[in-house]
């Protein structure tokens, strides 16, 4: 159960529209217990995301990339259709600093593999590399968003 101080920041962070498992999820992440979240269930359910104080929904990845990770520099998106792509949740100038970042750390989006082996090493490199930056003010906070990880990663023995 997290303590008062983390519920009082969350109250001042997240809005009271939020749905609750996005609550339960931003006190996780607030209390610094986890930084790592599996969804699952009704993933692809229509999300209730105002927009200037008008009732509006939206797909879960655009929640998470326009809401609960909307101030992090960077949202990554992944699935086995689509390959990798920065999400911005609608805000042009920052899907632009997303890509110009990415394009110096990863090169150009056509050239970025799609296959999901060769994505997991490109996001390690890339995470190990913002984690390992000399300058602490330089390291971006970072969302990675992996759709069906159940092909990615199967279920099986870990033995």
């Amino acid at each position: 159960m997290p303590d008062a101080s983390v519920s009082t920041i969350r109250r001042a962070v997240l809005p009271e529209w939020y749905p609750a498992w996005a609550r339960e999820l931003g006190d996780l992440y607030f209390s610094g217990t986890t930084c790592l979240f599996v969804l699952h269930g009704n993933v692809h359910d229509l999300v209730y995301c105002p927009v200037k104080d008008e009732p509006a929904y939206c797909n879960l990845p655009e929640f998470l990339a326009s809401q609960l990770f909307g101030s992090w520099d960077l949202v990554l998106r992944y699935d086995l259709g689509g390959g990798l792509r920065p999400m911005s949740g609608g805000d042009a100038g920052r899907l632009q600093a997303m890509a110009q970042y990415l394009a110096g750390r990863l090169g150009e989006p056509g050239s970025w593999p799609r296959d999901p082996d060769n994505v997991l090493l490109l996001l390690d490199r890339l995470i190990e590399r913002n984690l390992l930056e000399d300058e602490p003010t330089r390291r971006k906070s970072v969302c990675v968003l992996l759709d069906y990880a159940q092909y990615l990663a199967p279920a099986g023995d870990l033995n």
